[in-house]
């Protein structure tokens, strides 16, 4: 009897061990963020996008709908015309161009300048087609530390010892609207009493799920699918302080580089920039000088 109960703990613990060995390998291996970002950008497409969506603003009195028209050739190059519905009370017309980290379009205030692309602008981070371009634009705006990314060393198949694998600091398993997701940026600490900033992309698929700005501002991205070429989500939300804005895609369009010459050329576009009408509530106004 006692041999029997021994040869069952013994079985126990064996089983027990190689559990407990199997998940923390399962778990322990993160690619490199270079590996993870060049997934991501290469499900995003290529070619240049006609792309219409409509932005809801749940907390301006019973709601307000714009219609936002984009041209996008990348992240670094692209245009927004945003409308209103005629028979909306409040009639807008903005429009925005976006070149080589640029901001081309009115100032809220009645003028027109050239500012450098908003930190928070979202847009960028959908768009990208580099991972180079992706890296730089979530370090620029603060969604992870000045330090990253650091490459690891190379692994040379002619030498005879390898530089060890350590992983990166501020890379991580974690979850996202109940996937497995990588996540980038420095963890909340279990006492903080504000969120750090950060980036989540999705495990499987490499998709960008989520995203984390310095001013705890989080965008939110679900539905993802094909259209046209383009891997995009089909639905966004944005919420900063106790505002909330939710984006959804009405079509995507593939265009060709001569159809979308006019829309990104910047002396066609200046005559557009005459027929501003802006926005005149406050939360739709910090939303386009802000994410847009």
């Amino acid at each position: 009897m006692k041999r029997i109960v021994k040869l069952a703990l013994l079985n126990f613990a064996l089983v027990s061990f190689f559990l407990m060995t199997s998940v923390s390998t399962a778990s322990a291996y993160v690619p490199s963020s270079r590996t993870i970002v060049g997934r991501l950008v290469r499900n995003v497409g290529k070619g240049i996008f006609a792309i219409e969506q409509d932005v809801n603003f749940r907390t301006v009195g019973e709601g307000l709908t714009l219609r936002e028209r984009w041209v996008v050739e990348n992240g670094e190059s692209m245009r927004l015309t945003v409308l209103s519905p005629q028979a909306n009370a409040q009639s807008v017309r903005l429009d925005v161009l976006y070149k080589d980290g640029k901001r081309l379009g009115p100032d809220m205030k009645g003028g027109f300048k050239s500012t450098a692309m908003p930190a928070e602008s979202i847009e960028p981070f959908f768009h990208a087609r580099s991972s180079k371009g992706f890296l730089d634009a979530i370090t620029r705006s603060g969604l992870v530390p000045s330090s990253f990314p650091v490459a690891r060393p190379a692994f040379n198949v002619n030498a005879k010892t390898q530089p060890p694998v350590t992983p990166e600091a501020f890379v991580r398993l974690g979850r996202v609207a109940g996937a497995v997701a990588y996540v980038f940026g420095e963890p909340t600490p279990a006492e903080s009493p504000k969120a750090m900033p950060g980036v989540w992309i999705e495990q499987d698929a490499f998709l960008l799920r989520k995203l984390r700005f310095p001013s705890e501002a989080e965008v939110t991205a679900d539905r993802h699918s094909a259209q046209a070429g383009l891997r995009f989500p089909r639905t966004r939300v944005v919420t900063w302080g106790s505002n909330t804005a939710e984006i959804r895609v009405v079509s995507v369009k593939s265009l060709s580089a001569a159809q979308a010459a006019s829309f990104l050329n910047q002396n066609s576009f200046q005559a557009d920039l005459k027929n501003a009408r802006l926005p005149t509530d406050e939360q739709v106004k910090e939303f386009y000088s802000r994410f847009r």
